[in-house]
């Protein structure tokens, strides 16, 4: 808008000047930049944010709980391939980032609307080798733990079709000790079977576990 001064002066003249107009504008806040978090994988602690379209001005990542100190970081002195990367990044905690420019601060990106909730970000939860056994593809398993054994075994039990089940022990004679378990079975239904052997079995075995025409065997070491 443009704006100018009037003078007047006084009795009996009463003369009046003008100035010159002066345009007056005024300078915009920065957009909220648009962060993107990159999340921890694997056996990964921390995560990084991303900045992938920024503009010149200093970029401010601030963390929302725990009173550490603001890291900040210039465009485009500290772009990295044509982005400003804030790495190392604690998991479970939240974060806001703002663009200063021009002497103004836009309003915050924080945590929540990053693409992802900050604040529930974790690791991938640990598998056990079970379950990276079981998991892997769609066949007849069986993992038994532990192995070598003592008094207990934990048998974990998935088939590929499904159907009247069992899983049953033999000695290394070939000779039936014990069925641990019957009855019908659902395709690739995870279920588990805890046994309790007796003292007598305490020896090697060889469990089979059949659905159907599928079967699956292993050797069981037995302690002394």
């Amino acid at each position: 808008m443009s704006y100018y001064v009037l003078a007047t002066g006084a009795a009996p003249t009463s003369c009046t000047s003008q100035t010159a107009n002066a345009s007056i504008s005024e300078t915009p806040n920065p957009t909220k930049p648009t962060a993107t978090y990159v999340g921890p994988t694997c056996t990964q602690t921390t995560f990084s944010v991303e900045i992938a379209a920024p503009v010149a001005g200093t970029y401010i990542l601030r963390q929302m709980t725990g009173g550490v100190s603001p890291i900040s970081k210039t465009y485009p002195a500290d772009a990295v391939g044509g982005k400003i990367v804030f790495t190392g990044l604690t998991i479970g905690k939240g974060y806001s980032v703002t663009l200063t420019a021009n002497g103004c601060t836009s309003l915050p990106d924080e945590c929540g609307t990053f693409g992802g909730v900050y604040q529930t970000v974790s690791k991938p939860a640990s598998v056990t080798e079970q379950e990276i056994v079981l998991n892997a593809e769609p066949k007849t398993k069986v993992v038994a733990a532990p192995n070598p054994f003592n008094d207990r075994i934990r048998f974990t039990l998935r088939s590929a079709v499904s159907g009247q089940g069992s899983l049953e022990l033999y000695n290394m004679l070939g000779q039936r000790v014990k069925t641990v378990f019957q009855g019908y079975v659902n395709a690739n239904q995870v279920q588990t079977i805890e046994y309790a052997v007796p003292s007598a079995q305490r020896s090697n075995l060889i469990y089979l576990f059949r659905v159907g025409t599928e079967k699956t065997t292993g050797k069981l070491i037995g302690l002394k």
